[in-house]
Parts: C-alpha cells; structure tokens; sequence
C-alpha cells in the first residue's frame, strides 16, 4: 500500500530523501572524481589496484640508484598516488576496453589537457594534466598494449619539469613497474 501524502511537508521529506538515495549510488561513467573510478574497480577480478602515501615510496626506492632521482623528486611533490593495472587473462580484454574507455571519458569531462601523447598501432599511451597557479594539481597517465593495460593518477602541487624529464628519460616505465611489487 503506497501512503497519502496530504500535506506539502511530507512531499518535500519524500522528494529529498529520494534524492539522497540517488546521490548514494555512484555513476563511474559520470565521475568527477578518479578515486570513485579507484574504487568502483579496484576489487573486480582481473584488476590491480595500489594506492598508498607517496613517502611510503622511499622504502622501495633504491636511494642510491641515480635513475630514479627524477622518480624521487616527483614523489616528493605529491600528495596522492593509486594505480589501477589489468591483470592477463580472460577477461583482460573487456576490462581493458572499458577502463581505457572510462578514463578516457573522465579526463576529457573534467577538461585534463594533453602533456603527452604517443598513438602506436593498437598501443596508447597519454598523460593528462589539470594546472592551476603554474603548478599540476593532478595527472593521469595511461599505458593501454596488447600485453598490459595501467592507469595511474598523481596528485599534489607538481612542478610540470618532473613530467618533462619522466618522459624525455624514459622514466615512465619505473611508474608502471610498481604493479610487478609482490605484496
């Protein structure tokens, strides 16, 4: 039995609480955020997920190794570090799809610009950024091959030098290696 509503009180209460309960639900296509995409995906199967506090990463970091200085100085700046990778098997190639599609979506609508590109037969990879006072606030990198798909999200106030370097040094590969750490 469906109750009467008699009074304009009760029909508001009805409406904002309907309204509640659409805002609980989470719309990864329509996300504004990265961490709803995290969340939504980290526990489907098939998929990675790492997130953790950037000054963590010097437990990992080979401090001595002058390589990864670059790395180092660019954790240094952040406040904010999760990826997400497509593990191999069955399903890869669906959740690949879909996660490049999502992302993709996502930093186009919260207008992220493009730093770099590289388009390569089936392969692409991109960093996007949003700046604001000259600094990066966040930056998505992507990595999608035939052989491995990885999203990162970086956020902090990021001098736009550490991008440059990472990939004029070849040094994006040392980000997407954290998905082989055997936790």
């Amino acid at each position: 039995m469906i109750p009467k509503f008699t009074s304009l009180g009760s029909c508001l209460l009805l409406l904002f609480l309907l309204s509640c309960l659409s805002g609980c639900t989470s719309n990864v296509e329509k996300s504004r955020s990265f961490k709803t995409i995290f969340d939504h995906y980290r526990d489907k199967d098939g998929v990675g997920a790492i997130g953790f506090p950037p000054g963590l990463l010097s437990l990992v970091l080979d401090q001595d190794d002058p390589d990864q200085v670059e790395l180092k100085g660019l954790m240094k700046e952040l406040s904010s570090f999760s990826m997400l990778f497509v593990e191999e098997g069955s399903e890869a190639v669906d959740l690949k799809e879909e996660l490049s599609i999502v992302v993709t979506d996502f930093t186009g609508r919260n207008e992220f610009q493009d730093l770099f590109r590289l388009q390569s037969g089936g392969d692409d990879m991109f960093i996007r950024i949003l700046e604001k006072d000259g600094k990066v606030r966040e930056a998505i990198l992507m990595i999608d091959s035939d052989n491995s798909f990885t999203v990162i999200d970086l956020r902090g106030n990021i001098d736009i030098k550490h991008f440059s370097r990472l990939v004029e040094g070849g040094y994006l590969n040392d980000l997407t290696e954290f998905s082989d750490l055997d936790l």
